[in-house]
């Protein structure tokens, strides 16, 4: 999706406009939302953990020329076992969280105290303070650690999130020029006219729009913080191209959950599995 400016973590609060006031729900069941990100989180550090082990056995077969066993490794190499398991743990995190929406900073924080704990347990190893690895020790020390920093952290994992905004990039860099083959000419696909905020350029957005009573409402995929959405609320117009034909609308406003009977049911089920709170107005200002 091709925007006026960079793409905001969805975290950071929409910007308000003269006239126009963007107002975002309060989060809804934030301890639900924060225990399916603590069981999201653990099963993706479990099959990192265990995709991280079965490389490096492989590696390391490859390496003595012999076939030596998990535990033989954890014996016998127990540095080389942590820091494969660390890494496991750590690294998929980050495109992970960035797929559910959190923002760099906190992708990276997860990461980087899953890296730090495996320290201690290196050196504990490499000193031949414990006997072998402590891989299970470690990995429950993750574990604790992770949503230690989860609780810490709990007003970025107590909201449910939209699409994620490394989706959105997908979206836009490789989904929209797709699109654009079709948008405006195939309903619900449309096209988005609006200019940049700051810099009055004009951008063309491809969208899902549905026809209204009075107009139209386009599913709001990425949240309120999108730069076409916002430059729109901030125009208060825009004009759509759809079904072949380019339309001025007026009045556009955000409408939450209570609107989405305005889209057609078989999209209403998808929009739910992929969390879209909220629909963008507008309404028909001319033929």
């Amino acid at each position: 999706m091709k925007t006026a400016l960079r793409d905001p973590s969805i975290h950071e609060e929409p910007t308000e406009f003269t006239g126009v006031e963007v107002t975002v729900p309060s989060p809804h069941h934030p301890w639900r939302h924060f225990a399916r990100h603590s069981l999201e989180m653990t099963a993706v550090m479990g099959l990192g953990m265990f995709a991280a082990a079965f490389l490096f056995m492989i590696i390391l077969n490859l390496a003595v020329g012999g076939e030596i066993t998990w535990d033989q490794a954890l014996l016998g190499y127990p540095a080389h076992a942590l820091i494969a398991v660390s890494i496991g743990m750590s690294v998929p995190m980050i495109p992970w969280m960035r797929h559910r929406g959190h923002s760099r900073r906190s992708a990276y924080e997860m990461a980087v105290v899953m890296v730090l704990l495996a320290i201690p347990f290196v050196c504990l190893a490499l000193f031949g303070v414990v006997k072998g690895a402590q891989c299970g020790l470690y990995c429950l020390t993750g574990v604790v650690a992770m949503f230690a920093l989860m609780v810490y952290r709990r007003s970025d994992y107590g909201v449910d999130v939209p699409l994620s905004r490394v989706f959105a990039r997908f979206n836009r860099n490789v989904a929209n020029p797709l699109m654009r083959l079709f948008a405006g000419r195939v309903p619900p696909f449309a096209i988005v006219s609006h200019r940049g905020r700051v810099t009055a350029q004009a951008y063309s957005t491809p969208v899902l729009a549905f026809r209204t009573e009075d107009g139209l409402v386009f599913a709001v995929l990425y949240g309120a913080t999108s730069d076409w959405v916002k430059n729109v609320l901030g125009a208060g117009h825009a004009q759509v191209k759809r079904v072949g034909k380019t339309r001025e609308y007026g009045q556009a406003r955000l409408v939450g959950n209570e609107s989405m009977q305005l889209v057609p049911a078989i999209f209403r089920g998808v929009f739910r599995l992929f969390r879209v709170r909220q629909l963008l107005r507008v309404t028909a200002t001319g033929n």
